[in-house]
């Protein structure tokens, strides 16, 4: 599917764009190609993930997601040591308000809501916004 997906994404210049080879996702060989992307390895994200311990029940907050790596392995964390325990509430809460993702470009807030839903987080909280400006109140929620 992501396949199809990354066929239909066109860049600037309107040529299509199909970054798949290797072992690297489609939505990070895309994201690669964007000048203003920084993806962090997913070794090292996992093993941030697995240092932070995450649960069904907490809130989980990225605030410069980019491609939203970060909070994909934050959700397959969660599978992996919850999966089978997890009430019916925490599986609604974990296909969106569990998930919470900023960024200041759109192309990535695109692209960070998309690899989310092919992870099967069917709602996630994806929103343009600068986590660092003194003008937003984001912080109050987390």
């Amino acid at each position: 599917m992501a396949h199809e997906i990354c066929h239909h994404i066109k860049d600037r210049s309107h040529k299509q764009l199909c970054p798949i080879s290797g072992n690297k996702s489609a939505i990070e060989k895309f994201a690669d190609q964007c000048a203003s992307a920084f993806l962090m390895p997913k070794h090292i994200r996992d093993m941030m993930v697995r240092l932070l311990a995450p649960t069904p029940d907490d809130r989980i907050c990225d605030p410069a997601c980019g491609t939203a790596g970060f909070l994909v392995s934050s959700a397959e964390y969660i599978r992996e040591k919850y999966e089978s325990e997890m009430t019916a509430e925490q599986w609604e809460r974990f296909a969106g308000d569990t998930f919470t993702g900023f960024d200041t470009d759109r192309t990535m807030l695109r692209l960070s809501a998309m690899n989310l839903m092919l992870h099967s987080i069917s709602n996630p909280h994806i929103n343009y916004a600068d986590s660092v400006s003194k003008q937003n109140e984001i912080w109050e929620r987390f």
